[in-house]
């Protein structure tokens, strides 16, 4: 079982050799970088986004407080002149108005921890997308010394004659030595 097992892993090995060989890494990181720019964009259109909701939503709150000191006003109104009918719509409205706020100021810290958690993650991701360009322009410095010039090939084909008239040559030499 154990004599499976290694060829088993070692097959899988082997199998996975050939498969980091026939993929490019040059291609491999370029497809990485441009998933991780992609990436990148929508989190940018996301952050935009809260931003604006954040921006809607202190808007709201500061309405919100100058009708609750409206209704403050409206309330002294309505207790001079012991109308206790309308001073208890008026209270109704203040608590309504209490409440939506309290809702919007939960909006607004729910958008401001995504915006938090927005920001930190492109920040993140800029850093891993720094990173993988680095490694694509230092696979593309190596390649290009690794590169060999193919244009001129000269007929590198030995036969039998070329090794005929270069032993004759040597054995020439070594004779007049």
């Amino acid at each position: 079982m154990v004599l499976i097992n290694r060829i088993t892993r070692l097959f899988h090995a082997d199998v996975h050799a050939v498969l980091d060989r026939i993929e490019e890494p040059e291609a491999l990181l370029k497809q990485s970088i441009r998933e991780m720019e992609s990436a990148l964009d929508q989190d940018k259109v996301l952050l935009k986004r809260h931003e604006r909701e954040c921006t809607i939503i202190k808007e709201r709150m500061s309405e919100s407080s100058r009708s609750r000191e409206q209704l403050k006003s409206e309330l002294d109104i309505c207790f001079n002149n012991n109308n206790e009918i309308l001073a208890r719509r008026t209270i109704k409205r203040k608590l309504e108005l209490l409440r939506y706020n309290n809702l919007l100021t939960t909006k607004y810290d729910t958008s401001k921890k995504l915006i938090s958690d927005i920001e930190k993650r492109i920040n993140e991701n800029q850093n891993k997308l720094t990173t993988v360009i680095q490694k694509l322009e230092m696979l593309s410095i190596n390649t290009e010394k690794n590169t060999v010039d193919d244009s001129y090939s000269p007929d590198i084909n030995i036969n039998e004659d070329d090794i005929e008239i270069e032993f004759l040559r040597e054995k020439q030499t070594r004779a007049s030595s």
